[in-house]
């Protein structure tokens, strides 16, 4: 049985919390990612840091870099600018941390929700946030049941739900 994934707009009328969509969305990539939650790590100033989750796929074959990691950062947006701009940063730390007794890199960090357009951001500034965004290496998790997908540079798919490693099994993205 299908379980469904709320939109952020969905999320804030059922008032879900973050803790809630987070084990929603990570019991839905359990049958294919290993997973580990709230791994703690070195920051790039030497702080300590956690992300809420790491992800490791199960099956590595059909995968480019076969050492594949993703951290997961599950943000339940305020609908503002600035809080926007706080998740970013945060995302930002975590590309530049190390997990896993200080020896390990991610190779892209995803924020969850994706959907930037419920951040509060005018429309004409969208453009500017995913250019920002893809930058830094940041990628999203996006969708809902059998269309949740892990999409990096605002429209590449590395990973779907429905079709399994996509872009990621060609041309892996990232910026190390």
């Amino acid at each position: 049985m299908e379980s469904l994934l709320f939109s952020e707009l969905e999320m804030k009328k059922v008032k879900m919390s973050e803790a809630q969509y987070s084990k929603m969305i990570l019991d839905q990539l359990e049958p294919y990612f290993l997973i580990d939650e709230q791994v703690t790590g070195i920051g790039p100033h030497g702080e300590r840091v956690r992300i809420d989750a790491i992800i490791t796929p199960i099956d590595t074959e059909p995968w480019a870099k076969k050492n594949v990691k993703f951290g997961i950062e599950f943000k339940i947006s305020k609908e503002s600018q600035g809080a926007l701009k706080k998740a970013i940063e945060q995302c930002q730390r975590y590309k530049f941390s190390k997990f896993y007794n200080r020896e390990y890199y991610l190779d892209l960090i995803l924020l969850c929700p994706g959907e930037i357009e419920n951040w509060g951001i005018r429309k004409e500034s969208e453009y500017d946030v995913f250019r920002l965004i893809d930058a830094l290496s940041i990628g999203m998790i996006k969708g809902s049941g059998d269309s949740l997908r892990i999409m990096c540079n605002r429209d590449h798919c590395q990973w779907s739900k429905k079709n399994g490693v996509e872009e990621g099994r060609t041309n892996f993205y990232t910026k190390n």
